[in-house]
């Protein structure tokens, strides 16, 4: 059985490979997750992707798209060499961990699960204003948080940003520095659920 770093480098190889690329050429791999394609914002990205493609930056970005969202239309809209449909996956976190950074333009999300564990493991984000999961990291210092999820430019500004590889090593510090992991974490979640939940029994205890 293969260990997770090497089931990890048979993936990115095999992502490569689809995309027609080699490691020498260093590519930067975003990476969107949803189910609902249209309310996660994938139009936007889509475009987005075509605005940063025609600028020709040192180091291209490339979209891995991954999901049980309805695909056919979606391929038909994006037409780049630069966009990859994975389907469903089964471990995200495998896909988390041969990425360079996550994106979730999304026009609803109470809180993206996806956004979460992608800082989790490290990675910076893009996603909008309508995330609540933008609450728990730093604009522009974490990732990059975009107003209105319609507006292709503003996303396409974002995605080039991080095309500079030094931008994605100083979020990805500073999610480090900051220990994201264990703010965001559900075992964090869960004490501080079992502190209110023991305060309320004291409570009653004393009534």
């Amino acid at each position: 059985m293969l260990s997770h770093a090497k089931q990890a480098d048979k993936f990115r190889s095999q992502i490569l490979a689809k995309l027609e690329l080699k490691e020498v050429d260093n590519p930067v791999l975003l990476l969107f997750v949803a189910n609902n394609f249209r309310l996660k914002g994938l139009p936007t990205l889509i475009k987005a992707m075509q605005i940063v493609e025609k600028k020709h930056a040192e180091q291209q970005a490339y979209l891995l798209i991954a999901g049980h969202g309805k695909a056919k239309k979606y391929q038909q809209l994006a037409k780049s060499k630069n966009i990859l449909f994975l389907g469903p996956l089964c471990h995200i976190h495998d896909a988390l961990s041969i990425i360079d950074m996550a994106v979730l333009p999304t026009f609803y999300d109470p809180s993206s699960r996806f956004i979460l564990e992608a800082l989790v493991a490290g990675k910076p984000v893009i996603t909008t204003r309508y995330n609540g999961a933008c609450d728990l990291f730093t604009d522009n210092r974490h990732g990059k948080i975009i107003d209105n999820p319609a507006d292709a430019e503003a996303l396409a500004e974002a995605i080039e940003f991080f095309t500079d590889t030094t931008n994605i090593e100083s979020a990805s510090k500073a999610i480090a520095e900051d220990d994201l992991q264990e703010k965001i974490s559900i075992n964090r979640v869960a004490k501080q659920l079992a502190e209110v939940y023991e305060s309320i029994l004291q409570r009653k205890g004393k009534d």
